[in-house]
């Protein structure tokens, strides 16, 4: 893989982030972009969310949040129990995904806001 230091697209080495996303006190949530590489549509990136087991014995439980997406010219942020998407547009706009949990149903959901 080749370096791009000034590009945040390139320098991402690894698109994934970790928190407190589900706010149950278990330390560490991991949310990732992923890619269908059997795929050449732009349309192969999902967003997915690991929350952290509540003990060492337990699997992590999976959340799809996006499928079926064209995140090539996003990014993940996070601040200990707050995770973004933000996805940048050629017309140089950009949209911004908070990511939230849902206690009661038991999923996360994208709010946009620009």
């Amino acid at each position: 893989m080749r370096d791009h230091l000034s590009d945040p697209f390139f320098t991402n080495k690894f698109a994934y982030v970790g928190g407190d996303f589900n706010r149950d006190g278990h330390l560490m949530d991991r949310a990732f972009v992923v890619i269908d590489t059997t795929m050449t549509a732009k349309e192969r990136f999902a967003l997915i969310v690991f929350n952290a087991p509540p003990d060492e014995k337990s699997l992590p439980s999976i959340h799809w949040v996006l499928k079926a997406r064209d995140l090539s010219k996003s990014v993940l942020s996070a601040a200990t129990d707050v995770l973004y998407l933000t996805e940048y547009h050629e017309d140089g706009t950009q949209d911004v995904c908070h990511v939230r949990w849902d206690k009661n149903r038991e999923e996360y959901s994208c709010e946009k806001s620009r």
